[in-house]
């Protein structure tokens, strides 16, 4: 649990719930990149946030999924991430300055206009896999029309 330094910026409260999906996809994203191998793979994230959240009930500071998917020990080749507001962008490229890795790319928008999304798919190379979280705050922020 980190301290938070992220001037002006108040993390998203999150549900205890919410928390332990964090820890569970720690475990799992960790255990993913250790089969990559060293192959070449992209981690794309639809729905990233401003980098860390406040659990709820215990007010830890937690980190968010792209953090996480940045800490693990295999490395992605590239992590390409959408924020849907400026501020959330900003504190997420504070954040992440401090990672040992050059090729992350955050694009601020609406990860259901088609236009963000081709801006970042145009970062991945088609020769290369990739992953990618899918994980909107309710059901009603995802389009179908994403998801294809």
């Amino acid at each position: 649990m980190n301290q938070l330094n992220v001037p002006e910026k108040i993390p998203k409260q999150i549900r205890k719930w919410t928390c332990h999906k964090l820890e569970c996809f720690s475990d799992y994203i960790e255990a993913y990149t250790r089969m990559l191998d060293n192959n070449r793979c992209c981690y794309l994230e639809l729905y990233a946030g401003c980098g860390n959240c406040i659990c709820k009930g215990t007010d830890c500071i937690i980190e968010d999924s792209a953090l996480r998917a940045l800490g693990t020990e295999t490395k992605f080749a590239k992590y390409i991430l959408i924020v849907r507001a400026s501020q959330d962008a900003d504190s997420l490229k504070q954040l992440t300055a401090s990672y040992d890795t050059d090729d992350i790319k955050i694009i601020t928008g609406n990860c259901v206009n088609e236009k963000v999304l081709q801006q970042a798919f145009d970062l991945i190379p088609r020769s290369v896999s990739s992953f990618a979280l899918i994980d909107p705050p309710g059901y009603r922020k995802l389009r179908w029309s994403t998801m294809k």
